[in-house]
């Protein structure tokens, strides 16, 4: 068993503790034990193989009764989240009296440690006619998801910039 912090990758545990050998002679083989997972939770372990135990060359299986518990992979939120920075589209235009806008970010796409995550539930957008200076402000609650869709949220600071729509005086000559 094992306790390990979130990474966003598949980990495991492997192996097993033997216990109650009558000798330092004796090992257990054709038996292994492997727990995995990826996301915050318990992953029980599982036993594969024929379990023997062998005194070098001799099979001495049938003394012992052989009771496998299963070990299992802890995997925890990660004290230290991941940081990463939404930002909003700015854009600049010529008042020429007709309605500008911006809309959206830079990206909502973003790989940490190798691992693509997406971050959805925001909006950000600004209009405006006249010449001057508008705010796209980022707004709603910020959700990310793993590669396979899976809300990882938890694991994350999200922080947030504002855009802005500049739209420039008409230049008369």
């Amino acid at each position: 068993s094992d306790t390990v912090e979130y990474t966003g990758s598949e980990q495991n545990v492997t192996g097993f503790k033997p216990e109650g050998l009558v000798s330092e002679a004796h090992e257990i083989t054709g038996l292994t034990h492997e727990a995995k997972g990826t996301l915050v939770g318990e992953y029980i372990g599982e036993f594969s193989g024929e379990a023997k135990v062998m005194n070098g060359e001799e099979d001495v299986t049938g003394n012992y009764e052989i009771t496998k518990t299963e070990g299992k992979l802890t995997i925890t939120n990660r004290e230290e989240k991941y940081e990463t920075t939404v930002v909003a589209n700015s854009k600049t235009e010529t008042y020429d009296g007709t309605p500008k806008d911006v809309s959206g970010f830079e990206t909502l796409t973003y790989t940490v440690d190798g691992n693509a995550y997406t971050v959805e539930g925001l909006t950000a957008s600004a209009a405006g006619t006249n010449a001057g200076e508008y705010t796209s402000r980022v707004t709603g609650i910020a959700v990310v998801k793993d590669a396979l869709g899976n809300d990882v949220t938890g694991q994350f600071t999200v922080k947030t910039e504002n855009g802005t729509l500049t739209i420039e005086k008409a230049k008369l000559e």
